[in-house]
């Protein structure tokens, strides 16, 4: 599966905004999802959630801990890995 023309991480970035209701003003790649968005563990769950949804993937069990800090960045990779 691929993304619409848009660049993935553009449209991983909006939903995390969507996600944050738009109060973490500009969201950068070496964002920590916890330690500088104060997304819990429960809210990276369900933005995972979303984004297999939308995009018709799933990533495997194991790939994404909700207790690990991964960064935007780190996301985007997994994202980009299992839409392909």
């Amino acid at each position: 599966h691929s993304f619409p023309t848009r660049r993935s991480s553009d449209l991983i970035v909006d939903i995390i905004q969507e996600q944050l209701e738009g109060g973490a003003g500009e969201i950068v790649g070496s964002d920590y999802l916890t330690g500088d968005l104060c997304l819990d563990s429960l809210e990276v769950v369900e933005l995972v959630i979303r984004l297999e949804e939308m995009y018709d993937f799933s990533i495997d069990d194991g790939e994404i801990d909700p207790f690990y800090d991964m960064t935007v960045d780190e996301l985007i990779s997994v994202v980009e890995k299992f839409s392909s």
